[in-house]
C-alpha cells in the first residue's frame, strides 16, 4: 500500500472558540507528496478526540463517527483502488457527483481531457 490516508484536525486555521477544520490529509509513498482535503467538519480538539479516537465516550458522538468513516473509507478504497496513483484522480473519483458515475457525457469529457493533457 503506496497511499495512506489519516484526518488532519488542521490548527492552522483557528474559528472561534478553538474550533479548527477537521481534513483528510492522502500521502503518496512513491511521489512523497501529501495533500490536505476538506471534510466539512470543524471540531475542537477535545471533540475530534472523543468522535475519532475515544472508544468510551463515542455514543455521545455517533452520528459524526458514522459519517467521518464513510468519508474515510470512501478515500481509503478510491486510493487502494487506483492502479497508478495521481492526486488529480484521486480528486476526481473522491469529489465527482454521485450521478456523474452513469454520465455518459461525463466520461467523455474526463476522457477528452486526459487525451489533450
Amino acid at each position: 500500500m503506496d497511499t495512506k490516508v489519516t484526518f488532519y484536525l488542521d490548527k492552522r486555521y483557528s474559528k472561534k472558540g478553538n474550533i479548527y477544520p477537521l481534513k483528510i490529509r492522502v500521502w503518496n509513498k512513491l511521489i512523497k507528496k501529501a495533500k490536505l482535503y476538506e471534510t466539512g467538519f470543524n471540531f475542537t480538539e477535545k471533540d475530534f478526540s472523543n468522535t475519532w479516537k475515544n472508544k468510551l465516550i463515542r455514543k455521545a458522538y455517533q452520528k459524526d463517527h458514522v459519517k467521518l468513516k464513510k468519508i474515510f473509507q470512501k478515500a481509503e478504497d478510491i486510493a487502494d483502488g487506483l492502479t497508478t496513483f495521481t492526486f488529480e484522480s484521486f480528486e476526481r473519483k473522491m469529489f465527482r457527483k454521485a450521478t456523474d458515475a452513469t454520465n455518459v457525457f461525463w466520461h467523455y469529457e474526463q476522457k477528452i481531457s486526459n487525451l489533450q493533457s
